[in-house]
C-alpha cells in the first residue's frame, strides 16, 4: 500500500483532511491509470485478434475461389458428359432405325452396340485415373 494510507492512520484530526483528500486524489489517479493500461491491453488484444480475422478471412477467400474453379470445371465437365450422351442417344437411335429399315436383328446389333459403349467406357475410365 502506498504510504500515504500509513499516514491516515497515524496522523492527528487536524491534518486528516488534507491527507484524506490526498488519498482520495490517489485513488482517482489509480483508478485512471488502471482504466488506461487496461484500454491499452485492450487495444493491442482487438489488433491481434483483428489481424489474424484478416488473415483468415483471406485463406477462406482462396479457398473460396479454388471451389468456385473446380465447379465451374465440373460444371463444364457435366455439360460435356451430357452432349456427348445425347449425341450417342440419338446416334443409337439412328441405328436402330438403320438396322430396322434392313430387317437386321435388333438385338444382335444392341450387344454389339453395347460391347462398343462398355470399351468406349473402360478406356475413359483410364483417363481418368491419369
Amino acid at each position: 500500500n502506498p504510504p500515504i494510507f500509513a499516514q491516515l492512520q497515524l496522523a492527528p484530526e487536524p491534518e486528516l483532511r488534507d491527507l484524506r483528500e490526498s488519498a482520495q486524489s490517489l485513488k482517482g489517479l489509480c483508478r485512471a491509470r488502471s482504466q488506461q493500461r487496461w484500454k491499452h491491453w485492450r487495444h493491442g488484444r482487438e489488433l491481434e485478434i483483428g489481424k489474424v480475422l484478416h488473415e483468415n478471412r483471406l485463406i477462406l477467400q482462396q479457398d473460396l475461389d479454388f471451389a468456385e474453379g473446380n465447379k465451374r470445371v465440373t460444371q463444364e465437365i457435366a455439360e460435356a458428359v451430357g452432349q456427348f450422351v445425347a449425341s450417342e442417344r440419338s446416334r443409337l437411335a439412328a441405328e436402330r432405325s438403320e438396322l430396322a429399315a434392313q430387317n437386321q436383328d435388333p438385338q444382335q446389333a444392341i450387344e454389339q452396340r453395347t460391347a462398343e459403349v462398355r470399351a468406349l467406357d473402360v478406356r475413359a475410365q483410364g483417363l481418368e485415373t491419369r
